[in-house]
């Protein structure tokens, strides 16, 4: 409920061609180049990402050319493309990263993003991709296991750690941080 109108129901069902086209991105060797996602929570390659969108940048034209089912699902419909909230964001209200659309990698067996929290005004709604049997994830002490294709939010400011016990293969995931539904500058 807390992405836009319909957004998870066209995820969901697009999920076996969202995973063809990350196939591909992963053949070209660009998320493996990626480097670490956040070198101050995991470093040495555990855990990398690739942004396709955040209120700063904009949409990354040249991810969304070889992602265009991610794309064309989300785009235009986060709140941070649109009013007020843009507003908000140019008014600095928020950091650019709350809203925010990313493929993250976590390695395979030794690969994990450590215990931390994000910000306070921002929803993680996870999509594992590839390769979940064995990757979990903890929220505020609670463990839970990846399945392909499902989805789970939370709030960023809880504290979290993926993880991905799967001896040879990458954890793949999409992560679409919102605002909060409730969120209202003030």
């Amino acid at each position: 409920d807390v992405l836009p109108p319909g957004v998870a129901a066209k995820l969901s069902a697009a999920h076996p061609q969202i995973v063809r086209e990350v196939e591909h991105v992963i053949s070209t060797g660009a998320m493996a180049q990626a480097g670490d996602a956040y070198p101050n929570i995991a470093g040495k390659g555990q855990w990398s990402k690739m942004v396709l969108y955040t209120a700063a940048s904009g949409w990354s034209d040249a991810l969304c050319k070889h992602l265009p089912s991610i794309c064309s699902i989300v785009r235009n419909r986060l709140r941070t493309e649109h009013e007020p909230a843009r507003s908000w964001y140019r008014s600095g209200h928020f950091p650019s990263g709350d809203e925010a659309v990313i493929l993250f990698r976590v390695e395979a067996g030794r690969g994990m993003a450590h215990l931390h929290s994000g910000q306070d005004a921002r929803i993680n709604v996870h999509m594992c991709l590839m390769n979940c049997d064995g990757a979990q994830v903890s929220v505020a002490g609670q463990l839970r296991n990846y399945s392909a294709g499902s989805l789970l939010a939370f709030e960023d400011r809880a504290d979290h750690e993926v993880i991905n016990a799967h001896p040879r293969s990458d954890r793949i995931s999409l992560t679409i941080g919102v605002l909060h539904p409730d969120y209202e500058a003030s």
